[in-house]
């Protein structure tokens, strides 16, 4: 989400925040396509349905995306110690 994508994006990487796990819309692949995409998923199964849901759309137009595998029950903010982190 976007507490996720801002501390990212404090680690000086590029970043877009989706809504919940189910909120991504393969209409925006075309718009992705031309970037290295690594799907940052919360530790959680509503972060494995994002990952196969963006890996599964970015499949479909012959690209192939990276994932980060998070410990379980954590995301990117808490460990980088980023809004809403407790590090």
């Amino acid at each position: 989400g976007v507490p996720d994508a801002l501390a990212l994006e404090a680690q000086g990487l590029n970043a877009v925040g989706v809504l919940g796990a189910s909120s991504f819309r393969p209409e925006w692949v075309d718009c992705l396509l031309r970037y290295d995409v690594v799907v940052v998923p919360d530790g959680d199964s509503g972060g494995e349905t994002f990952r196969r849901t963006v890996s599964e759309a970015f499949g479909k137009q012959g690209k192939a995306i990276r994932s980060v595998h998070m410990p379980a029950g954590r995301d990117a903010a808490e460990l980088l110690g980023g809004i809403g982190g407790d590090v």
